[in-house]
């Protein structure tokens, strides 16, 4: 299974962090935005990490994977516990 999107256009979350395309983006009223990071030609290809943004273009929190099924697993994972995180200041 590949991780496939065709535009991220979520609350101003760069296309790019590190680099490497944003496949997936998911924002919280809290500030936080869950992003699935796509490395191509990566031992460990899915990052899901966590952007805010000070952060510009760049991540926190990453998460890495070789296998997508479990790249969305851990998204859902990582996007619960950023919906529970405080207010960015």
């Amino acid at each position: 299974m590949d991780i496939v999107v065709e535009t991220i256009n979520v609350q101003n979350v760069p296309k790019t962090l590190n680099g490497y395309p944003v496949t997936m983006a998911t924002p919280h009223e809290n500030g936080f935005v869950t992003v699935l990071v796509t490395r191509q030609n990566d031992p460990m290809p899915y990052v899901v990490a966590t952007w805010w943004p000070d952060l510009r273009a760049t991540w926190m929190w990453g998460h890495y994977d070789s296998n997508p099924e479990t790249a969305m697993d851990e998204f859902l994972t990582v996007s619960k516990r950023n919906e529970k995180r405080g207010k960015i200041n």
